[in-house]
């Protein structure tokens, strides 16, 4: 098969990662992983080359000659209890990882032309939810606001010539893992119930989706800086917990109160319990068409 492009992927060892890094080998794409841990390949059309995303050193190399970078790695804070320590560490994993990127394609011969890098739909603060909200919309206030507002902004450290993609994701539904696995296993256990009050929008997208609106960034020279990644039907908790009920064939009548999210997160529950009705409109106005814009239909996809 024809290699298309040589695209550079960090986090393509992580619950999204793994699928992208697939999905562009299946493509024919060449695939370089930068991660942690030394890998190898069966593949010719995929290396794994160990890097230090905090430091500058031979992995960032790889950016140099490569067509597209995609960089997912950073730390996971939604569902862990948010203490200075791990404030910290999110924005050097973020922040500091994304600035050293950018340094290496300024450093670079050929640099790629096209840089998308991970930001999230918490960019835009917790929000009423009948508010919508698309690309256009400001930054939130609150610490994670701010620290995607950042992120994006080491971002735009790379060369002008390189095309810049801010890729907001949702909260993604997938299969073995992620966001869908942990709400279902109360449910599975006969005690699910909404968290808090329920009213909190969940902005989702299906893995599948995720994975395809990554492609589509690399591919659409039309798509530059802000692009949220999430489904165009967005549902708030209660809802989503009446889903998981009737696809799990569960009751959903077991909430769960926001006072004990509290105490088991501390401030780190603000994720679980707020949340934002976010709409992807520049991937529609772009002719991207999701595979999945119904939570129920994607639920039943994934669980049923």
């Amino acid at each position: 098969m024809t290699v298309k492009m040589k695209v550079v992927v960090t986090g393509g060892t992580g619950f999204v990662g793994s699928e992208l890094v697939k999905a562009l080998g299946a493509r024919g794409d060449e695939v370089v992983v930068l991660t942690r841990g030394a890998q190898k390949s069966s593949s010719p059309e995929l290396r794994f080359v160990q890097w230090d995303p905090l430091v500058l050193g031979a992995g960032h190399a790889e950016v140099d000659g490569a067509d597209a970078v995609v960089h997912l790695a950073g730390e996971v804070l939604v569902g862990r209890r948010l203490t200075q320590k791990l404030r910290e560490e999110a924005r050097r994993s973020r922040i500091l990882s994304t600035q050293l990127l950018a340094s290496a394609m300024q450093k670079a011969a050929h640099p790629p032309g096209v840089f998308v890098s991970g930001s999230a739909v918490g960019y835009y603060g917790a929000q009423a939810p009948e508010t919508e909200l698309n690309e256009d919309a400001p930054a939130g206030s609150d610490f994670m606001a701010r620290l995607a507002a950042d992120w994006e902004g080491a971002a735009r450290g790379a060369p002008e010539r390189v095309r810049i993609v801010h890729a907001r994701l949702g909260i993604v539904l997938g299969e073995n893992g992620g966001a869908l696995e942990a709400m279902a296993r109360p449910f599975k256990l006969f005690v699910g119930g909404p968290l808090g009050d329920g009213k909190q929008v969940v902005s989702w997208i299906h893995m599948v989706d995720a994975v395809r609106a990554f492609a589509f960034c690399i591919d659409q020279a039309e798509l530059v800086g802000p692009v949220n990644i999430c489904a165009p039907e967005p549902v708030d908790n209660r809802t989503l917990s009446e889903i998981l009920g009737r696809v799990l064939h569960r009751p959903d009548f077991m909430p769960v109160p926001a006072a004990a999210l509290k105490l088991l997160f501390g401030q780190g529950a603000a994720a679980i319990l707020e949340g934002q009705r976010v709409l992807p409109q520049k991937l529609l106005a772009a002719g991207f068409r999701f595979s999945f814009s119904d939570a129920e239909t994607a639920v039943k996809d994934l669980l049923g």
